[in-house]
């Protein structure tokens, strides 16, 4: 069974190394930014909620603890 787990892991990174490959920022910023504003969200707020220990700054593990408890598609749905 560790072994099973261990070699899906190692296809699960495999399988995100490929999905990052053609990756584009301007092409994930213009998604990101559709997809708040589709959601009415505000970049803004979207700071402060992540910004647990409200010092005024996002460190850069409230930064991704946050983003990754969005519901944002992390990958194009191509």
């Amino acid at each position: 069974m560790d072994r099973r787990r261990r070699l899906q892991d190692a296809l699960d990174q495999q399988r995100e190394r490929a999905k990052l490959r053609n990756f584009n920022f301007d092409e994930w910023k213009k998604r990101y930014m559709n997809w708040m504003d589709h959601n009415k969200a505000r970049v803004m707020d979207f700071f402060r909620r992540i910004d647990k220990d409200r010092d005024g700054k996002v460190s850069r593990d409230e930064f991704i603890s946050g983003f990754s408890s969005q519901s944002f598609p992390r990958h194009s749905q191509n």
